[in-house]
């Protein structure tokens, strides 16, 4: 199973999956996942003129498939577990 999703930098020698208590928002595609980081760019550059757009990057995540236990891990664990594969497409600046 192929999914998409957008995150930014996370501090050095932080994991990319570490739970920070804010969720991710995942998309069956690519071009979903640009269409909402862009629109949340145009948010956040025209709500404050103080607030710094900070570059995000569209990732795209390989999972296997699913079983009741990958579903249970998903459930209890998160998705960090699961990811067999894990590129960044783009950088959105």
């Amino acid at each position: 199973m192929i999914i998409y999703t957008y995150s930014q930098e996370p501090d050095p020698g932080e994991d990319r999956w570490t739970e920070t208590g804010i969720g991710n928002l995942f998309f069956a595609e690519p071009e979903e996942v640009r269409r909402a980081v862009l629109d949340l760019r145009t948010e956040v550059i025209s709500d404050d003129e103080d607030t710094a757009w900070r570059p995000v990057r569209i990732e795209r995540i390989e999972l296997p498939a699913f079983t009741q236990e990958n579903v249970l891990t998903l459930l209890n664990e998160g998705i960090a577990p699961l990811i067999n594969r894990y590129e960044i497409l783009e950088i959105i600046d």
